[in-house]
């Protein structure tokens, strides 16, 4: 629109004919973004938006629904011409070699001018060490895309926040590591929820805490002094990748379990460091995480949660880190003290399958976020009875075919081989959730935008354990 030019733009030319953006999304995606009437272009006073009208290929994605266009005032029929008809400058990498993409896209982005240092160690590696933090990551962040995407998919996985609200599907708020400050929005944008998820798995395969810095992070993704790569992807072998994954998932299930069952506004942080203020308290959860994974080894599950907050309160002041890096041995002793202290809210599960069975609670969030895409396989449904106050609230055949067989016929007639699941005690319309809480007198859970109202407080009205429902 000013006559700017354009950096090049890279794409790699793959055996099926198709391309591969190397350099340049943010660029593409900020041209098809102006198209789309995602943001304005400012002249002189004026915002003007992209005239869908004047362009048909944009305007027959508009007619279905692709996108929604801006009432506000339009940039004229010429400026749109002039627009769409500008050349990128494009240079095409052909290569049948997927490796070759990879390290040419790691060598562009090695001076970590356009990425942070971890986005740069995880850019194109596809190590079982890579690919395991990556699956670890996304699941707490709740982002279910798939690991090759459209360009116009690209902010479903992009984070978001309140303050900057640049319309991606992810808000930093809602994500686990920024509700309870262990990350902070930047961090988060900068991946170091991955290089957090690196640190844990590398811990356990090893079985003693990762000495943390920049240089062996660097060294454990192939890069820096030492190659130590070779030596992860045997120890994951050695420890197997399937234990590794389901060991941290149950972990986290357990955290997650227990947050759940504090006050919606209740934060980690304000726990471990009462006086963090703006800081988050990374390696304070570092240690709690892998005091808990230990405990969770042995067999051990929290059973008071009173006791346990008690134990972890300002857990923050009871060790030191020095600068960015931290030692092995420094996290061994503090792991070793974090340990004993909430050791006493713990006790031996006499059923060694009850802990695991708390990995549930991951699976729940990550359905939930699956639901908004699968929306035919899976269902949501606030309970088995009835929110109708002029109706006996009871039990009813009729009630449970329409609701549950009549849903569980339709998800059968997906196909041979599809999954599909019903959720009991989920609230998906803000109307749901407040007949619940004015009918039932609880407070919901909130995950994403659904509500976790429970059917316990049915079993209630029914005078039974819910168990038994």
């Amino acid at each position: 629109m000013k006559n700017y030019p354009v950096p090049l733009i890279m794409l790699a030319k793959l055996a099926n004919n198709t391309y591969e953006i190397i350099d340049g999304m943010q660029r593409l995606n900020a041209f098809f973004g102006f198209i789309e009437n995602e943001f304005s272009y400012v002249n002189e006073e004026n915002e003007l938006y992209f005239n869908v009208d004047d362009y048909t290929f944009a305007k027959s994605l508009y007619d279905k629904d692709v996108f929604k266009a801006n009432r506000g005032e339009k940039i004229t029929t010429e400026e749109v011409a002039k627009f769409i008809q500008y050349q990128f400058p494009v240079t095409i990498f052909e290569s049948h070699n997927p490796e070759d993409v990879n390290e040419t896209f790691r060598r562009i982005n090695s001076n970590g001018k356009h990425l942070s240092p971890q986005e740069v160690r995880q850019a194109g590696n596809t190590s079982q060490f890579a690919n395991l933090v990556r699956k670890l990551s996304s699941e707490i962040r709740n982002d279910i895309s798939q690991e090759v995407l459209l360009l116009s998919q690209m902010p479903s996985i992009s984070i978001d926040s309140k303050n900057l609200a640049l319309g991606y599907s992810i808000l930093a708020e809602e994500i686990f590591w920024r509700k309870h400050g262990i990350l902070n929005i930047p961090g988060l944008r900068n991946s170091n929820d991955e290089q957090f998820m690196a640190d844990i798995v590398l811990s356990i395969i090893y079985n003693k805490p990762f000495g943390a810095s920049k240089d062996t992070f660097d060294e454990c993704h192939g890069a820096g002094e030492s190659n130590l790569s070779l030596d992860i992807e045997q120890k994951l072998n050695k420890f197997g990748i399937a234990c590794v994954e389901k060991a941290i998932r149950e972990v986290f299930a357990e955290v997650i379990t227990f947050l759940a069952r504090r006050d919606d506004k209740w934060r980690l942080k304000n726990i471990l460091n009462p006086k963090a203020r703006q800081n988050p308290v990374k390696e304070a959860f570092y240690i709690l995480f892998m005091a808990w994974y230990e405990l969770h080894s042995e067999q051990m599950y929290l059973f008071n949660d009173d006791m346990f907050i008690e134990a972890i309160l300002n857990l923050h002041s009871t060790f030191s880190k020095k600068g960015n890096s931290i030692s092995s041995q420094e996290r061994r002793k503090n792991i070793d003290s974090t340990k004993g202290r909430i050791s006493r809210a713990f006790k031996e599960s006499k059923n060694k399958n009850s802990v695991s069975e708390l990995v549930n609670a991951m699976d729940v969030h990550e359905y939930l976020a699956r639901s908004k895409i699968e929306t035919s396989s899976i269902e949501l449904k606030q309970g088995l009875l009835s929110l109708d106050l002029n109706v006996t609230r009871d039990f009813s055949d009729a009630n449970f075919e329409k609701n549950i067989i009549i849903n569980i016929a339709a998800i059968a007639n997906l196909g041979k081989g599809r999954v599909g699941r019903i959720f009991l005690g989920v609230t998906d319309k803000p109307s749901d959730t407040d007949r619940v809480v004015q009918i039932d007198k609880i407070q919901p859970h909130v995950v994403h935008s659904f509500s976790i109202v429970g059917i316990e407080r049915e079993a209630l009205v029914l005078k039974k354990r819910w168990m038994n429902m």
